[in-house]
């Protein structure tokens, strides 16, 4: 069990990669929850001025004023490349970072340490950061952590090699802060990514925060419409409440992926339907059938 507040799954993670890179395991679940028992804490980020007052979370936005609070739960299975049965992509580098700078407050974001871990986390897998297409980036929608995270981003994958705008979102405008869970839900959307060669979109972004100066001279773009994934590797981002940060690197798998299902076949399909009411029910099931 770690306990590292929104970075406890990267940190995990990070752990497990490193067993099984020594040879000392072949395989690993990492899972992260968050559960909200108590108002207490929202009472307090509320007076940190880090919590919404609306229901949507706007990462990037210029009118960004907060996150809404999550709950979820969530488990990863990380295996050695050769015994996997299945695999959505390869984890080139994971590289978790406590800053413990005394030039900050306990939540304030620290833009040297995480410029520092960006271009260590890259340098030691080989990977050219210019050549990265998307980063599924922390995005806590507080306008001044949102600017300097993206920044930090901007000065180490947005110089001169870069041929095309980096693409960044992040989850969190789709569903929420899961605090504890937060950098593993970021991964798996960075997976679903990858799987099907598209970028899910990035909600309630309006304007370009006027602080990010790579959002408005081309260097860097918020994936608001879903996209397609034009690269093979993505990043994922993790800013913590206090200093901890990290950065996941991951390229897609390179096998040909089937989109389709063969039907021609006697065997029975169990199809999993869902609707919030009858009528939306019976179109999905119409749309099926045909």
């Amino acid at each position: 069990m770690i306990e590292c507040a929104y970075s406890g799954g990267l940190y995990a993670l990070n752990l497990a990669y490193k067993l099984i890179a020594s040879g000392r395991v072949n395989a690993a679940l990492i899972g992260g929850c968050n559960i909200l028992f108590k108002p207490q804490v929202s009472e307090q980020f509320k007076g940190m001025s880090k919590l919404t007052n609306s229901n949507k979370t706007k990462s990037f936005s210029a009118d960004a004023d907060g996150f809404n609070r999550s709950e979820g739960c969530i488990v990863l299975f990380l295996q050695r490349a050769e015994f996997a049965k299945r695999s959505y992509g390869t984890i080139k580098n994971v590289l978790c970072y406590n800053a413990g700078s005394r030039r900050n407050n306990f939540p304030e974001f620290c833009s040297d340490s995480y410029v520092e871990l960006l271009k260590s986390a890259y340098s030691s897998c080989g990977i050219d950061p210019s050549l990265v297409s998307y980063v599924e980036a922390d995005g806590t929608a507080i306008r001044r952590v949102d600017a300097l995270e993206l920044n930090s981003l901007a000065e180490v994958m947005c110089g001169t090699k870069r041929k095309t705008p980096l693409l960044v979102g992040s989850v969190k405008s789709n569903l929420g802060h899961f605090e504890g869970a937060s950098s593993l839900i970021s991964i798996a959307k960075a997976i679903i990514a990858l799987k099907c060669s598209r970028i899910p979109p990035n909600l309630h972004f309006t304007a370009p925060n006027p602080d990010v100066p790579a959002l408005f001279n081309g260097k860097m773009k918020v994936v608001t419409d879903s996209t397609p994934l034009t690269g093979d590797v993505v990043g994922v981002n993790v800013v913590d409440l206090s200093g901890c940060y990290g950065h996941v690197i991951i390229q897609q798998n390179s096998k040909a992926k089937s989109q389709s299902v063969d039907l021609d076949t006697n065997i029975p399909i169990l199809l999993n339907i869902s609707g919030r009411s009858e009528t939306k029910l019976e179109n999905v099931i119409s749309k099926v059938l045909q």
